[in-house]
Order: structure tokens, then sequence, then C-alpha cells
């Protein structure tokens, strides 16, 4: 009896400490009526952080109703007991008779009835997964406009379904009865904003109304998502792990939670990795002059160096490009922040060194900081503040990025980048360069004494470049803007310069407005040319 009742205890443990966290993620694009075009982006882009988060995922992508039944029906029997549930949807939903239904691709219904037998009940889904799972999680970006005229509810996005299953928590993409965005980039807004808030190891309610500020930020006030559920436990879409003590040496990246404070350059580069926040005081850094042992270059990364005591490693998150030039190499859930009150500053001494590059870099935050090169040299050095290469969700928010002889940030081949509250000054080309980009938001910025430059902001073949309410001043430049007009490209609106001050500049030549510039309620006052924009050559320019 005792020998039993030992077996049936270390199977009731083996149990609990062995539930999966699983997800189910759909995407449906390839819509006989009214296709989409971000759905099954959005589906990759979320399978692929839900598996660097631990889930088991199961992803499935333009799905007609056989198939939509079969895959839901396969992943509810895959569900065990103490399971831990996501189920992402994102595609057509629509609301008939206060029910919400998820639309498969073969969509061609011509009535109500043909609807409702030939779509998925979102209701349920959530019966399901209420019999099998200890916790659901339901997240619906399904509220684009409806494409069937003939349902009661056209146009009116998903029903507030009001749950009342207990551990079942629902977001949608937008608020009961509103539409939501497919979005201009690759991805929707609210998948944009759920990715970019994800990681940071918040409840899920917290999460949420990160997202939600996020997104009503990102869409202007157009969009804000809604929420409904009680969990009688919390939820994290990060895995719970221990506390980890700051690292010494140069091991992997562990994944942590509580932060990391540094208060050296040597301690800085030791912490940098994935799934970590990093902490800096009120203090200075010189990255350039960190141990020589930790400056090793890409070389030295990959291949060892035995004169620094490193062997070869692929998994290191950082590497010098020269003596002096930091480059942040493949981190993702990467926060750093500084100072609130007096910024925490990061330097480099050498004037031909950017201060610090992210290359492949995905869902970095970079708060409170202070970067730039020597005070003294802010006008004579030969190299970018801050430079992002092949990145995606990344977060600046009230820095100071200052003092270069090429542009206080550059942006490339990068997308989902949103600035915040951040000073870009004393630049001598321009304040800053995107290309072969999209979705980039300045929100509240300031450029200014950007001197014997050739312009305030240089963008080619970008698309959805935006800022809104940033004040831009004192600076002597050649004109405000390049931004070549796509000839080979059917963009439309690639760049938006809203609601932002213009003053006090000295321009030598004005910008041609051409169809990918796009200009609203912007203040123009006290600068060197009458006309900073004109829609064509032959209108006359007179100065001031």
């Amino acid at each position: 009896m005792k020998r039993s009742l030992i077996i049936l205890l270390s199977l009731l443990c083996a149990t609990m400490l062995f539930s999966t966290r699983r997800a189910l993620i759909i995407g449906n694009s390839a819509y006989m009526e009214g296709p989409l075009k971000n759905p099954v982006n959005d589906a990759k882009a979320v399978a692929a952080k839900m598996k660097d988060l631990g889930f088991t995922v199961t992803l499935k992508t333009n799905l007609d109703k056989e198939n939509m039944d079969v895959s839901i029906d396969d992943f509810i029997r895959s569900i065990n007991s103490g399971d831990e549930i996501l189920f992402y949807y994102s595609g057509h939903g629509v609301s008939v008779e206060g029910e919400n239904y998820l639309i498969p691709t073969n969509n061609n219904f011509d009535s109500v009835i043909k609807l409702k037998n030939r779509a998925s009940r979102a209701g349920e889904i959530l019966e399901l997964l209420k019999q099998r799972s200890e916790i659901a999680i339901i997240v619906l970006d399904a509220c684009r406009d409806n494409p069937y005229k003939y349902t009661r509810d056209s146009g009116k996005g998903l029903a507030q379904m009001n749950t009342n299953f207990p551990n079942q928590y629902i977001i949608y993409s937008t608020m009961p009865g509103k539409t939501a965005a497919d979005g201009e980039g690759s991805l929707s807004p609210f998948t944009t904003s759920f990715l970019a808030n994800v990681s940071t190891g918040k409840k899920i309610t917290d999460t949420v109304q990160d997202i939600a500020r996020d997104l009503h930020t990102r869409t202007r006030g157009d969009q804000i998502p809604w929420s409904e559920g009680i969990l009688l436990k919390d939820f994290y879409f990060t895995a719970a792990t221990a506390p980890v003590t700051p690292v010494q040496g140069l091991s992997p990246n562990p994944k942590v939670k509580e932060p990391i404070r540094v208060s050296s350059a040597d301690e800085f580069l030791r912490a940098i990795g994935s799934d970590r926040t990093i902490i800096i005081g009120d203090l200075g850094l010189y990255l350039d002059k960190a141990s020589p042992n930790l400056r090793y270059s890409y070389t030295d990364m990959m291949q060892g160096n035995p004169e620094l005591g490193l062997a070869p490693s692929a998994s290191r998150s950082y590497y010098f490009d020269g003596e002096s030039e930091l480059v942040i190499y493949a981190c993702k859930n990467l926060t750093i922040i500084g100072d609130e009150k007096n910024l925490s500053r990061l330097y480099t001494t050498d004037i031909y060194s950017e201060v610090i590059t992210f290359t492949d870099c995905e869902n970095i935050t970079l708060k409170n900081i202070e970067a730039g090169h020597r005070p003294e040299y802010a006008h004579i050095c030969a190299a970018n503040v801050v430079s992002l290469e092949n990145c995606t969700n990344i977060n600046i928010e009230n820095c100071v990025l200052f003092g270069c002889g090429a542009s206080g940030l550059g942006i490339f081949s990068s997308s989902a980048i949103t600035v915040r509250k951040t000073v870009i000054k004393e630049c001598s080309r321009n304040a800053v360069e995107i290309a072969n980009s999209h979705g980039i938001d300045f929100f509240n910025c300031e450029f200014r004494n950007i001197e014997e430059a050739l312009e305030i902001l240089n963008i080619g073949y970008s698309r959805d470049v935006n800022f809104y309410h940033c004040d831009i001043y004192n600076n002597q430049v050649e004109s405000f803007i390049y931004a070549p007009e796509p000839s080979e490209r059917n963009y439309d609106k690639l760049i938006r310069i809203e609601n932002c001050l213009i003053h006090d500049n000295q321009f030598e030549y004005p910008v041609v407005i051409a169809p990918n510039i796009q200009l609203n309620n912007n203040v123009l006052n006290n600068n060197r040319l009458d006309l900073v924009f004109v829609t064509d050559w032959d209108d006359l320019i007179y100065e001031k």
C-alpha cells in the first residue's frame, strides 16, 4: 500500500513539474473574398516569439474550413491537465447576432446561414479549452473590416464574449464593436505592439496595459486593445525562472528576471546578453576604456583567441569593431536603463567609432541614456552615435544622442523602431539616416544644433516613417530632408511629418515635396527660407 501511494504521488508530482506551455497560432491571409496582407506574417512572428519564450508552438497558416477544424481539434487533444495554453488568431473575424466567428480562407459565403455553418465559432473554442487546460489565453487580432455586407453587424468588429470560465483571459486587438487595421507595414499594428511588450516579464494584466499604451500611440489613438476574463493565478508570457546574479565571466547567457546593476564599463560588457535588464547608475562609462580582454573582435568571438583566454563561441552577445566600437550582436529581449533624472552616459573617445551598434537584434529597449563621443570632440567626430542594423522591435526613450560626423541615429534594414522623447543634436552630416527600413516612428523628439550638415533627415528606400510632435530648431543645414521619390516601387505616403515645430533654422535650399512625403499641421516659423517646402522647382523662394 505504501509503495502504491509513493508511486501515485510521484506521478502527480511529475504531472505538476512537466506541465507544458502550448501555443496554437493561426494566420489566415489568402481569402477568396477580402484577402489580407499581414495575418500570415503576424502568425509567423508571434510563433517565433513564443518559441523563444518557451512555448511548444503549433503554427498554421491559410487554413480552409476543414483544415481549420482539424488543426483546432488536434491541438485541443494534445493538451494535458495542467498545461498553460495560448491561442492566437490573426485574420478575418465577424460578429453575427452577438456570436464571434473566425473565418477560414474558403470564405465565399453568400448568406448568414452559410457563414455560421462554415466558420469557426469562437465561443466553442473557449468551451473546449476550458475542459482541457489549466489556464488559457486567447488573443484575437480578428477585428478587421467585415467583408460580408449581408450580416447585421457588418463593419463593427467583434463582440465582447463575456467569458464566465475562470482562468480564461481574452485579448482583442481593438475594443468591442470597433475594427482593427491590417497595417501598412509587414505586421498589423496590434501584433507589432504585442511583440514589443510581451517579453518584459510582467503579469499579463500589466503586459496588456503596456500593449494598449503602445498601440494607442502607434495608431495615434485610432486603435485600443480590449481584454476580459478572470485569472485565479498569475500568468506571465515569459517562463518563470530563478533570479540570476550579475555575470562575471563570458559563459552562455542565462535567462534572468532580476535586473543587473552595473557601475563600470567592464561590468556593463559582462552583463550584455539576451533576456535581461541592465541598470546603469548616475555615472559615465567610457566603453573603449574597458579591459582589453573584454574588447575582443568578431573573429576572436567566432574563432577564439588564446591570448585573451577566449574559446570559440557564437553564443557571445557583443564584440568590438576595431578598438573602440561596441557591437551588440544577436540579442533578444535586452533592456538598458539609465538614471531617469540625470541620464547615464555611454561614451567613446575614438572620434572614428560609433558608440553602440545593434546588429541582428530583437526587442531592445534603450532608456534614460546619453550617448556620444567625448564632449570636447562633439563637432569633429566621424561616426554615428547609435546604429541599428537588421533589427526589429527597438524602443529608444528619453535619450540624448550627440556629437558625430555621420548621424545621431542610423537605421538600416530594420523595422518596428520607436523613438520617444529623445534629443539628437550636434551632428555634422544629419540627425537621422534611414535606409531600407519600415515602421519607424518618432514621437516628441528634438533635432537641434545640426551644423554644416547636408540635411536634418536622410531617408532612402524606406516606408511608413513617421515624425509626430517633434521640435526641429537651431540647425544650419543645406535642406530639411533628403528623401528621393522611389521610381521603381509603388509606395504611398512613405514619410509623414505631422504636428511638428520647425523654427529658427537656416536652410540653403528648399525641399521639393514628392508624393512620398506627407505634411500635416506643422508650424514653420523664423526659418532662413520663407518656403522650406515647395511642390515644384518653379516656385519662387525668398530669403528673410
